[in-house]
């Protein structure tokens, strides 16, 4: 350090993003903005990886949902957009296109007993034919029996396991478990009805809830082996292990006539969330009343502040759920308080909610959750990915949070997100509103295979830094700032990390530093503050550097207070920002 001047260091980010104070009060380990960055167990920021095209082409546009899971047949990948419903190939990557007439907007969707049932009041089983078998099909089907007949042939070519059977248009659906022959095939489970030699059977590869015996909603949940659905103002269960029967007596209100809005079931708990709070519901593995008809399970009132924005933003957590409110997102757990994990940036986040965004499909994958935010186009768009490390929280302004940043660009296109779960590697995977499948896992692994995104457009890093003051009231010329940084080249490219200064001036020209007096103006926001660009000894920006050499980026203006942006150019198989360091020569002078 040359003689007289004095460093201003960071070299620890861990704190996240912070919106939720003035910029000169932001936590020393934070920033003002992190777009397209994730936090790094060391403190340093990276730049995220680019997506990977799944599918071998667009499923339509606009997808809505996509779910990873096992079924009957085995593992199944089904997605849906806003005109279809439809499911990855045997391939991984060919889309079969599964007709029924998709969803407007993100529904949940959960498997129970073989079956996924999808709100709106889709049912799947895990086919992948082309199209229904609804012929004259006379089939001979055996109360008891799991074999079906048909003596004219016609399964091998039009049925496949995982299509769904119905007999004469009604009553409850059986799936196909295996196509032994042409004239023969097995269900799942044994035929329930009566015997019939002559029976008329429709094959088809989604069902619906709109008829007995089962229970039309947008929200379906499982907890503790009984399928869960609101219907208007009352919450529904089926049988124990049985998703085609719902008693007429198995249903819950709640007093004063509150609506259920969603469902989050944890553990022998159900938290059901209402336009009046958070309930939790207990003993569901017992009948709701016993013989003599004393009740079995319990309803009590959890919080009565806790107001749910959407299901689909629910995930779980370490035996706990995250729950985006609308106030702010919370982890529930059964024993404990709701705990608020959205302090730096909740008014951006309630400004989503009163604006009247919805949440996208959410998921924990990497120890990080990420919530895409749709808008409230006719077809809603991403309007934000918000993404929060919950392996490492903070101590922020004496509470306990998570640090947060955004994913935006093409990866802000996640509508819906899902992680496909295995024993060696687990895959996160999304539906993106230009009706692709991608592979996000690569946002948390960036290299050179990564350095767009799926589409093949860049995605720069941003971030933007909190106020940097030498001292209340001082005056001091701050010289230069150098960044350790990591940023690596894929071949033939020639990526750049550029660098602005601000000194707080507002664009409106109502109040400037230098004009007013400390802590009585108020810094603009970032977009509306008048940025300089900086230059090193180059002229230019920082080049490729293996995290060796500091970049030195000149200012030499009197300030009092100074930020800085600094975004990336160019594809690149790495980039990390380490360390910023301030020099600054003080003139000793105060405002008076």
């Amino acid at each position: 350090m040359s003689e007289g001047l004095l460093e201003l260091t960071q070299d620890d980010f861990s704190a996240g993003e912070v919106r939720d104070v003035a910029p000169h009060l932001i936590d020393p380990r934070g920033l003002a903005r992190i777009h397209n960055g994730i936090l790094d167990d060391d403190g340093s920021v990276a730049r995220r990886g680019g997506g990977v095209e799944k599918t071998a082409s667009a499923f339509g546009t606009n997808g809505r949902l996509i779910w990873d899971g096992y079924l009957i047949p085995g593992r199944r990948t089904f997605v849906a957009n806003t005109n279809d419903f439809g499911v990855l190939d045997s391939d991984d990557e060919t889309m079969v296109n599964l007709g029924g007439a998709g969803l407007t907007y993100p529904k949940p969707a959960v498997e129970f007993e073989g079956l996924l049932f999808i709100g709106g009041g889709t049912i799947y089983g895990g086919s992948r034919k082309a199209a229904d078998y609804t012929g004259t099909n006379n089939v001979s089907v055996t109360q008891d029996d799991a074999t079906v007949t048909k003596a004219s042939g016609g399964f091998t070519a039009n049925v496949d396991a995982g299509m769904l059977m119905q007999i004469d248009g009604a009553g409850r659906y059986y799936v196909v478990d295996t196509v032994t022959s042409d004239t023969e095939l097995e269900l799942s489970e044994p035929y329930e009805g009566s015997t019939d030699a002559t029976a008329t059977a429709v094959f088809s590869r989604l069902g619906t809830t709109a008829a007995a015996p089962y229970v039309t909603s947008d929200n379906y949940a499982v907890c503790q082996n009984r399928l869960v659905a609101i219907s208007g103002k009352t919450v529904k269960f089926s049988d124990v292990l049985n998703p085609h029967s719902f008693p007429v007596d198995n249903d819950y209100e709640f007093p004063e006539g509150v609506d259920p809005l969603g469902f989050g079931p944890l553990g022998e708990t159900l938290f059901v969330f209402t336009t009046g709070g958070a309930w939790a519901i207990s003993g569901l593995a017992l009948e709701l009343v016993d013989p003599e008809g004393n009740p079995q399970t319990r309803q009590d009132l959890f919080d009565r502040n806790l107001i749910l924005w959407g299901q689909t933003g629910i995930a779980d957590f370490r035996g706990s759920l995250v729950v985006p409110a609308q106030d702010a997102v919370y982890l529930v757990s059964q024993n404990a308080a709701p705990q608020p994990v959205l302090h730096q940036i909740k008014t951006a986040y309630r400004d989503y909610v009163s604006a009247g965004y919805r949440p996208g499909q959410a998921a924990i994958f990497n120890e990080h959750y990420l919530l895409p935010i749709l808008n409230t186009d006719a077809t809603p768009g991403v309007a934000d990915v918000l993404i929060g490390r919950f392996d490492r929280p903070i101590e922020y302004r004496g509470m306990t949070s998570m640090p947060w940043a955004h994913a935006v660009e093409a990866g802000a296109k996640s509508v819906a997100l899902a992680v496909r779960t295995s024993n060696t590697n687990p895959r996160l995977l999304a539906a993106a509103d230009d009706g692709n499948v991608i592979d996000a896992t690569t946002y948390f692994d960036p290299a050179a295979d990564y350095k767009v995104e799926a589409d093949g457009t860049e995605h720069k890093l941003e971030i933007i830094t909190r106020d940097f003051v030498v001292a209340d009231g001082v005056f001091a010329r701050i010289r230069k700032v150098q960044v350790l940084y990591e940023l690596i080249a894929a071949e033939g490219d020639s990526p750049v990390l550029y660098g602005w200064y601000s000194s707080g001036a507002e664009s409106t020209g109502q109040a400037q530093w230098d004009q007013a007096q400390w802590d009585v103006a108020q810094w603009a926001v970032e977009d509306e503050t008048a940025w300089t660009s900086m230059s090193g000894p180059d002229g230019t920006g920082a080049p490729p550097d293996k995290g060796i050499n500091p970049y030195t980026f000149f200012v030499n203006r009197r300030l009092r207070q100074i930020r800085f942006r600094f975004r990336s150019s160019g594809p690149a198989a790495k980039l990390i920002i380490r360390r910023l360091r301030l020099h600054v020569a003080p003139t000793g002078q105060r405002r008076k």
